[in-house]
C-alpha cells in the first residue's frame, strides 16, 4: 500500500513540474566519490606473506606504490565512501590476472550489497597486463563486472569495455575504455570516437547531463606529459575535447598518471569542460575525491590517513611498523620518496631521453645526446651544496659557481630529492612554487648551471644543434642563430642565458606553479547549459522523455 501511495505522490509531483521540463532552479544533488588506480595486487601479497624485511622501506617499489599495504588501503577506503555513487576510472588491479579481477569484483559487489551505493568502473592498462600473466580482454571484463555496472548499462560497446549507464534521473555516465592494446597505451580510434558521439547524441535527446570517466587523460595536465608519460592523453588528433564541449560533457574523471589535478578546456561554442585527474589511493598522498553535483559542482579532497596495520607486524621493521600505525601519511610519504629514486634515475638514460625527445638512433644529434646523458648521470647524483661534498668541487653549488650562479639555502640535499619534491607538489595538487619562491629560484639556477656544464665540452656545431632542437622541442620560435654563440665558453653561456630567459623559465614556471583551476577543494560551474539544451527539444521529444523518466521512477519504487 505504501508503495502505491508513493507512486501516486510521485506522479502528482512530476505532473506539477509540467510536461515541458523541470525548472532550472530545481536541481537535485548527486553525490559521488572518485578513487583511482587501486592497483590491487594479489601476487604481491601472496608471495610476501612470510617475508621479514630487515631494512626500513625495503618493500618499496617503483613509483612508491604501497603494494604490501594495498588491500588494507582499499578496505579502509571502502569504509569512507560517501554519497550515492563510487566511480573508479581504471587500474582496478595491478597485474590484470583473472584471480585479481574476480577478487575485486566480489569485494565491490559486497560493498554495494552492504551500503546500497552503486559502483561504476572502467578498465585501465593494468587491467589488461598480459605480460604479467593477465588473460583479460574486453569480454572478460564485461562478464567479471556484470553485476556491478555492465548489467546496469543502457548500452555496451561491442569491441571495448565502454558503456553508458544512468546514475540517476538527471545524470548519465559515459565510461570510455580506450585500452584496446592490452598492456599498452591508449588507442582511441575513429570507430570508438563515433560510438562516443552516438552516445552523446542519445543523451542529449534524452535530456541527460553526461559525466564521463576514462583511465586516460582527456587533456594534458603537465607540460610535455604525453612525451614524458607516452600515451597518457586520449588521441588528440580526433578532437575529443571539442566533441565534449559541443555536447556539454562538463566533467570527465580520469587517472593513469597518478596526479591530482584539474584542467579546463573551452570549446569553440564557449562551453568549458573539466578533466579531473585523481591520484592513486595506493601511494602518497593516498587521496580520493568527494564530489557533489548540483547547481554548482563541489570538490573536496580526502586522504587515507590510517589503515589497520595489524597484519603488517613482522613483515616490516618495528620502526616502520610503528610509523605506519601512528602516522600512515608520513610512512607513505617516505615510501614515495624512496620508491621514486629509481624512477628519476630511470629517466636519465639515453634510450629514455631520446624516446621522449623523439630522436632515433640514426639521427645526427643522437651521439651528442648520449654524451650529455652520461654527464647528467654524474650530476644528478651529486649533493646540491658544498657543505655536503665528498670530493672537492663535486657539488651543484660548486659547479654553477663557475658561471656566477648561486643557490638559495634550502633543506634539499641532492638533485634527485629536489626533483621528487617538485613532482610531488604536482601530485598533491595546487602547486605554488612561484617566481618569488626559493624552490623556483633554485630550479632556474640549477637548470642554467647544469646546462652550461653539459654543453661546455661539446663542439660549436653540436652546441648549436642542441640549442636549436631544445627550442623546437619546447615549441619556441625565437629569432636566434645559436651558431653565433658556439665559440668560447663565455659565448655559449650567453646563448644559454637567452634560451633560459626566453624559453626555459616560462616552462619551468608552468611545471612548478598551477595558475589554472584549483586542484583540490573547489566549487566549479554546474550543468546549467545542459538544461537549456534540453529545453530546446521538440514538444514530442519532451513528452517521450517524461514518460521514460516516469516509468523508470515507478520501476525503482516497486523494486523492479
Amino acid at each position: 500500500m505504501k508503495k502505491i501511495i508513493s507512486v501516486l505522490l510521485a506522479l502528482t509531483m512530476i505532473f506539477s513540474m509540467g510536461i515541458l521540463g523541470v525548472s532550472a532552479e530545481e536541481v537535485n544533488e548527486l553525490r559521488v566519490t572518485v578513487a583511482n588506480d587501486l592497483h590491487y595486487s594479489h601476487d604481491y601479497k601472496s608471495t610476501n606473506t612470510n617475508t621479514t624485511y630487515t631494512a626500513d622501506y625495503a618493500n618499496k617499489v617503483s613509483t612508491g606504490q604501497l603494494r604490501l599495504e594495498n588491500e588494507l588501503i582499499i578496505d579502509e577506503f571502502l569504509t569512507r565512501v560517501q554519497g550515492d555513487v563510487l566511480l573508479i576510472p581504471g587500474d582496478i588491479t595491478d597485474n590484470g590476472t583473472e584471480t585479481e579481477h574476480a577478487y575485486m569484483a566480489a569485494k565491490l559487489e559486497a560493498f554495494e550489497e552492504a551500503t546500497g551505493k552503486s559502483v561504476f568502473l572502467v578498465p585501465g592498462n593494468h587491467d589488461y597486463m598480459q605480460h604479467r600473466g593477465g588473460k583479460m580482454n574486453a569480454e572478460k571484463i564485461k562478464a567479471n563486472y556484470f553485476a556491478l555496472c555492465y548489467g546496469e548499462a543502457i548500452t555496451v560497446d561491442s569491441e571495448t569495455a565502454s558503456y553508458v549507464a544512468d546514475l540517476d534521473g538527471e545524470y548519465r555516465l559515459l565510461a570510455i575504455d580506450a585500452t584496446t592494446k592490452p598492456g599498452g597505451n591508449q588507442n582511441l580510434d575513429e570507430r570508438l570516437y563515433s560510438w562516443i558521439e552516438a552516445q552523446l547524441k542519445a543523451a542529449k535527446a534524452d535530456g541527460k547531463k553526461v559525466i564521463a570517466i576514462s583511465h586516460y587523460n582527456l587533456l594534458e595536465h603537465l607540460i610535455m606529459m604525453d612525451k614524458i608519460h607516452a600515451g597518457s592523453v586520449l588521441t588528440s588528433s580526433l578532437g575529443l575535447p571539442e566533441l565534449f564541449a559541443q555536447y556539454n560533457v562538463k566533467y570527465t574523471f580520469t587517472g593513469h598518471t597518478h596526479e591530482h589535478d584539474i584542467v579546463a578546456y573551452t570549446g569553440a561554442n564557449g562551453n568549458t569542460i573539466y578533466d579531473v585527474v585523481t591520484t592513486t589511493i595506493n601511494a602518497y598522498p593516498c587521496s580520493y575525491r568527494e564530489v557533489v553535483f548540483g547547481e554548482k559542482v563541489k570538490f573536496e579532497t580526502k586522504f587515507i590517513e590510517k589503515i589497520d596495520t595489524a597484519s603488517l607486524k613482522g613483515k616490516i621493521t618495528d620502526a616502520t611498523y610503528n610509523l605506519a600505525t601512528e602516522n600512515f601519511l608520513e610512512y607513505s610519504y617516505n615510501m614515495f620518496i624512496e620508491g621514486m629514486k629509481p624512477v628519476v634515475l630511470g629517466f636519465v638514460t639515453t634510450d629514455k631521453v631520446t624516446s621522449m625527445l623523439g630522436i632515433d638512433k640514426e639521427a645526427e644529434i643522437y651521439s651528442t645526446i648520449d654524451t650529455l646523458v652520461a654527464k647528467l648521470n654524474e650530476l644528478i647524483r651529486m649533493p646540491l651544496y658544498k657543505a655536503d661534498e665528498t670530493e672537492e668541487g663535486k657539488s651543484i653549488e660548486s659547479i654553477i659557481a663557475k658561471y656566477d650562479l648561486t643557490l638559495p639555502a634550502t633543506e634539499h640535499k641532492d638533485v634527485i630529492t629536489f626533483v621528487e619534491d617538485i613532482y610531488l607538489a604536482h601530485i598533491v595538487g595546487d602547486e605554488s612554487y612561484g617566481v618569488l619562491t626559493q624552490e623556483y629560484s633554485m630550479l632556474v639556477s640549477t637548470f642554467t648551471g647544469i646546462f652550461n656544464y653539459l654543453l661546455s665540452d661539446i663542439s660549436g656545431e653540436e652546441y648549436a644543434q642542441v640549442m636549436t632542437y631544445a627550442c623546437s622541442f619546447l615549441g619556441a620560435d625565437i629569432p636566434v642563430d645559436f651558431f653565433k654563440y658556439a665559440g668560447s665558453g663565455v659565448s655559449k653561456a650567453q646563448g644559454i642565458d637567452i634560451f633560459v630567459t626566453a624559453v626555459a623559465s616560462p616552462v619551468l614556471l608552468m611545471i612548478t606553479t598551477d595558475e589554472g583551476t584549483p586542484d583540490n577543494n573547489v566549487t566549479l560551474e554546474g550543468y546549467e547549459a545542459a538544461y537549456e539544451e534540453a529545453a530546446e527539444l521538440t514538444v514530442w521529444e519532451k513528452i517521450v522523455n517524461f514518460f521514460k523518466n516516469f516509468f523508470a521512477y515507478i520501476a525503482r519504487i516497486l523494486g523492479f
